[in-house]
């Protein structure tokens, strides 16, 4: 810029103008003075203005560094990796230090590579990409995936944008890392589709892949299984042992059930209790049975969970495409219907669908208002089953149970309305009249002078925890007139361990009015051993699933006998219900078990067939079952 400006002022006057701008004070000693002294002022003058002006540009270049160190500085720094595409080739040709890091490039210098070989997606969105890139248009939010380094291809969200550099076309492509978005959005996927509790695919996932299975079997013929699992006695484990155990158990059931059925079938959690099986690809229909008899063996076995070993079943349902339905629905509730059958048979079981379910189904949907009517038009009615001392072969008691034979549909087993009836609010109604019914029976017998020593009347725990429970009670035993201790109340141990103080408080009111009261099926999986001290009960009832495999399992035959003998140790009464052969008679009675009771015996019987019974000596060899009660007392 010196020589620029010295080249300007070759004549006097061009320099004389210089002067009067840059030095006003000497403009008219100029006219007059020497050139010499002139020449020298202008040049000094001069000489400033170029350093000023010299130190004026460097300063702008200084702060255009400055801002470019800045510019580098904050984009080196930021978290998003940034790419710079050339528009016209596709080729990546910078980036700032995250996506240098990020494709393994360090500081090194970035070479240029095509894009199509960092970032990848489905084929409409990186049409998109290169699209808005050759375009010059913005495009926020395209989610891609980018090849990192040791890292196999790493989700990316981008954005990219349009700019020039010397005239030159580039687009900015900016990323960020979403693995842990996509993480979190697996996870909510997997949570909406999956049980959480059991890992299991949950109802949604096994509708859609029943779906799936049911399409893929029409197109080829095939054959497809849907099995509806309940657990048996699960509600008396949660009641009983509490809400971890209880989760605990469905755990084990889930990975029970996964063990047994094949490679390539969906075990799910339809909620609850309740489990389903999608069997696809099945040869012929008898397969399905084969893996239904797996799973109800499988069930049988005890679960150990922690300080507790569970004994549950579970009864099961079994549908078969085409045969019982040819879409999802019908399949699903044809399973449930023919699940529903085999609780109704006494649990433990599977049963395959028939038709005449369905119109059982129609029928259980009007159950709630024939049970009202049922007791108003005398469908109702007292079985009476004898309990055996195991001792004298003599009765020594009655259990009363609850018989329905409906004009329209004959007889219903317990096992189908007793439940409609605690669900719909019927059972403080129901018991009510059973109870009464059993009281005004016994001292009608009494009357006649027939010695009914007692007869059982079970209580729902629903009834127990009813506040007017006790009340009711005394109530009906004035309103009869009937002995008291010929009446015994049969308990479950689901209230005890939801309020101990109150169901202990229940009891003793209930002993106080001189009943007695006995624990009922115990051995279902939910019994305590410390409730037998902890509450006041007169007799212990095994349940039958106690003693089952009594004859073939030690383990059996050393649980039985423990209840045995802390049970004659506290003073308590053994009763084994559910006894059916000889071999299991005359182990119980080896064991010391006090009372019998079970079909090997006796049947449960009507009201006018117990008089008749007693009559003739109220001895079990008045009937033809009783010849093998005989043979296993012998022992004494």
């Amino acid at each position: 810029m010196k020589f620029e400006l010295e080249a300007s002022i070759n004549r006097r006057s061009a320099l004389v103008a210089v002067m009067a701008c840059l030095v006003p004070g000497v403009a008219a000693a100029s006219l007059s003075g020497s050139t010499t002294v002139l020449w020298g002022i202008a040049v000094a003058g001069l000489s400033v203005t170029a350093i000023g002006l010299g130190i004026k540009a460097r300063e702008r270049l200084g702060r255009r560094r400055d801002q470019h160190t800045l510019h580098h500085s904050a984009m080196n720094a930021m978290s998003e990796g940034v790419l710079f595409i050339c528009v016209r080739s596709g080729v990546a040709l910078d980036g700032n230090r995250t996506a240098r890091n990020v494709l393994g490039l360090d500081d090194v210098d970035f070479p240029p590579t095509p894009l199509c070989e960092v970032v990848e997606g489905e084929p409409a969105i990186m049409a998109a990409l290169l699209e808005s890139i050759t375009d010059g248009r913005r495009v926020d939010r395209l989610e891609l995936a980018l090849w990192g380094r040791g890292r196999g291809p790493i989700p990316i969200e981008v954005s990219v944008a349009p700019i020039e550099h010397r005239g030159m076309p580039l687009a900015t492509l900016v990323f960020r890392d979403i693995t842990e978005r996509r993480q979190a959005q697996d996870r909510a996927r997997h949570f909406a589709y999956h049980d959480p509790l059991t890992g299991l695919p949950n109802r949604l996932l096994f509708q859609d892949r029943l779906a799936s299975s049911l399409a893929q079997a029409e197109r080829a013929g095939e054959h497809l299984g849907v099995i509806f699992i309940d657990v048996d006695h699960f509600k008396e484990v949660n009641d009983t042992l509490g809400h971890e155990v209880g989760d605990a158990l469905l755990q084990g059931v889930a990975e029970r059930l996964s063990s047994v059925v094949r490679v390539g079938d969906a075990v799910a959690r339809q909620g609850g209790d309740e489990f389903m099986v999608l069997l696809p690809r099945l040869v012929v229909d008898a397969e399905s049975v084969a893996i239904a008899e797996r799973l109800v063996q499988a069930m049988r076995e005890p679960f150990r969970l922690g300080v507790h070993e569970v004994r549950v079943s579970a009864s099961i349902g079994v549908s078969v495409y085409p045969r019982d339905g040819r879409d999802a629905e019908s399949l699903v509730r044809h399973a449930d219907l023919a699940m529903y059958q085999s609780k109704e048979r006494g649990r433990d079981a599977f049963t395959l669908f028939d038709d005449s379910l369905n119109d059982r189904a129609t029928c259980v949907l009007e159950m709630r208002p024939r049970l009202e009517r049922a007791m108003e038009q005398d469908e109702l009615s007292i079985h009476y089953q004898p309990q055996i001392d195991a001792r004298s072969a003599q009765v020594v008691g009655f259990e009363a149970l609850l018989r329905w034979k409906s004009v329209e549909l004959g007889w219903i087993p317990p096992a189908t309305f007793i439940p409609v009836a605690e669900e719909t609010g019927l059972m403080g109604q129901l018991g009510h009249w059973v109870l009464f019914t059993v009281c005004t029976q016994v001292k009608a017998w009494c009357d006649a002078g027939i010695d009914v020593p007692r007869v059982s009347v079970n209580a729902s725990t629903k009834q127990l925890a009813d506040r007017a429970f006790v009340d009711m009670v005394r109530r009906t035993l004035v309103s009869t007139g009937v002995d008291p201790k010929r009446i015994e109340l049969e308990v479950t141990e689901g209230l005890a361990v939801k309020d101990p103080e109150g169901t202990r408080r229940i009891l003793d009111e209930l002993k106080s009015l001189g009943l007695r009261v006995a624990l009922d099926d115990f051995g279902t999986g939910t019994s305590s051993l410390s409730n037998l001290r902890r509450f006041p009960f007169d007799r212990l009832k095994m349940h039958r699933d106690l003693h089952h495999g009594l004859v073939d399992s030690r383990a059996d035959q050393a649980m039985v006998q423990s209840v045995v003998s802390l049970a004659d140790s506290l003073g308590i009464e053994v009763v084994a219900s559910g006894v059916e052969t000889s071999d299991q008679l005359r182990l119980l009675c080896e064991m010391g078990c006090d009372v019998l009771q079970g079909f090997g015996l006796a049947r449960p019987m009507p009201s006018e067939d117990v008089a008749r019974f007693l009559k003739s000596g109220g001895s079990v060899n008045a009937f033809e079952t009783g010849q093998h009660l005989q043979e296993a007392l012998s022992i004494h």
